[in-house]
């Protein structure tokens, strides 16, 4: 795969932005069952189980549910009342 030279400046605190290449990235081939080892680190250092995610989901929507509802007179009150504050 040919991969083209890439442009980017870069610019510190004050000083003049000063222009750079970026390198080029070298192409390996990686067996699938690597790329799954991998993956799964990553998910276990970094992401939610899924049961724990749901829990989460679940208990912000039933704080959103749970919250009191509003009118829009009581809306329009609200922002009349700001108004003259």
């Amino acid at each position: 795969m040919c991969q083209p030279m890439r442009h980017a400046h870069i610019k510190i605190g004050d000083g003049d932005p000063i222009p750079m290449l970026t390198t080029f990235v070298k192409e390996i081939r990686a067996r699938e069952k690597d790329k799954e080892k991998v993956i799964a680190r990553s998910n276990a250092k970094y992401a939610l189980p899924a049961f724990e995610v749901d829990r989460l989901i679940e208990g912000r929507r039933t704080a959103l549910l749970e919250q009191p509802k509003i009118s829009a007179e009581q809306i329009e009150e609200e922002i009349e009342n700001e108004r003259w504050q």
